[in-house]
């Protein structure tokens, strides 16, 4: 596979989540994986939802 050659001429693979991270040390298993999770800016605060935008807007709370 195209995929296990080239993950093999890397120094490391970081890895998203722990389920996959056994998948490419599969591949490539003498280089090192790293498990290095998706994150957001330190900057973005999430904002609580607000029940009365939502009414204002016509949007019922059975919708996401």
């Amino acid at each position: 596979m195209l995929s296990a050659a080239i993950y093999r001429r890397v120094d490391v693979i970081f890895s998203p989540s722990h389920q996959f991270a056994p998948r490419l040390h599969a591949r490539a298993p003498k280089v090192p994986v790293v498990y290095w999770p998706n994150t957001t800016e330190p900057d973005v605060v999430p904002i609580a939802p607000d029940p009365g935008r939502r009414n204002a807007l016509g949007i019922g709370e059975d919708h996401i």
